[in-house]
């Protein structure tokens, strides 16, 4: 289990990192000056967003294939994958994520789905916004939930 929680950790160096840029950038959206450089920091935290719950995503593979021993597939695996971290698995885990980080990555994850089959150009930067505005609240969610699942391996 040490080598599960070196690779979670690692995720997590990665995902800091990924914060930090979406908060950078929301920063440079309030001081913009120009509708290109707006379009431009819109098409990067639009990357961003996607980075993030991508490396979610990573984390909930790693505890899916190592300890549950089962990973979803099918058309629907990315939303079987959130909601398979939210449950119990008598005698073998915990539940990895709360009912509330469920509700917040669940959002980031329909984010990612409508980001990658659209142009950029054709996303609504306020929606775009709007969900970056939520990213601190959603990481200090997660990272709580697995900081008290990794104290249980």
């Amino acid at each position: 289990m040490i080598h599960l929680k070196d690779k979670i950790l690692k995720e997590f160096n990665n995902l800091e990192k990924v914060v930090t840029k979406i908060n950078n950038t929301l920063e440079l959206i309030d001081k913009r000056d120009n509708d290109i450089y707006f379009d431009s920091l819109i098409s990067a935290l639009t990357l961003y967003l996607e980075n993030f719950y991508m490396g979610v995503e990573r984390i909930f593979v790693l505890i899916a294939k190592q300890i549950d021993q089962t990973t979803p597939s099918g058309k629907n695996w990315h939303l079987q994958l959130l909601s398979q971290m939210l449950i119990e698995i008598p005698s073998i885990r915990c539940t990895v994520i709360s009912q509330q980080t469920y509700e917040n990555l669940n959002e980031f994850r329909g984010f990612r789905h409508v980001a990658r089959s659209l142009y950029a150009y054709d996303l609504e930067p306020k929606r775009v916004i709007d969900l970056a505005d939520k990213i601190n609240q959603c990481h200090e969610n997660f990272k709580t939930d697995i900081e008290i699942f990794l104290n249980t391996l």
